[in-house]
């Protein structure tokens, strides 16, 4: 439209005022794909080795139980360089706490989780502090994996939103009942 040489209000009538009506988009349907974030995680983690409880929640990957201890947060000194990158990592794990959990396994494996982790009551949680610091301290490259490993997954979080509409049939819910595509028809439907 906007190569066509078209008015701006004309374009703005055609592309926004159309499109969502007199009350804007509260009226219109909300196509958010955050109502099958659930569903899309779930096949992500599947193909990473996650083992799922009787509800469908993530439960464990590798020997390892779902967890880094965020209390440790505001020990971190942010001018020594590795403090910094632990920080960092704890802010990505605030942001997708089941993706920066895999990151650091898929680099580290079950050895290297369980020398990064510390006992908080009767969990286990990954260290940022050990992560940081001492003989248990990541190196640059360290950093560099788990960072590279959380944005990989992310990405294949979005390719399989993309798949899930290209090849429907292969992305079934959690209980088989009907493809996430047309669950997520079916919510948007249903508002």
């Amino acid at each position: 439209m906007m190569h066509k040489g078209l008015q701006p209000l004309i374009r703005f009538r055609l592309l926004v005022e159309e499109p969502l009506g007199d009350d804007g988009r509260f009226d219109s349907y909300d196509i958010n794909p955050g109502k099958i974030e659930g569903e899309i995680e779930h096949v992500v983690l599947a193909n990473h080795g996650w083992e799922f409880d009787e509800t469908g929640q993530p439960k464990k990957i590798g020997s390892i139980e779902f967890g880094v201890a965020t209390a440790e947060f505001n020990e971190l000194d942010i001018s020594d360089f590795m403090q910094k990158k632990a920080k960092d990592f704890v802010r990505l794990y605030g942001d997708d706490a089941v993706y920066a959990c895999t990151a650091i396994w898929e680099h580290a494996g079950d050895e290297g989780v369980e020398r990064i982790s510390e006992q908080y009551g009767d969990v286990k949680r990954m260290s940022p502090l050990k992560m940081a610091t001492g003989n248990t301290r990541f190196s640059e490259e360290d950093w560099q994996a788990v960072f590279d490993n959380f944005y990989r997954l992310k990405k294949e979080h979005v390719e399989t939103l993309v798949n899930l509409f290209v090849e429907p049939d292969k992305y079934m819910t959690q209980d088989n009942a009907e493809t996430v595509r047309d669950r997520f028809i079916r919510k948007i439907e249903q508002r």
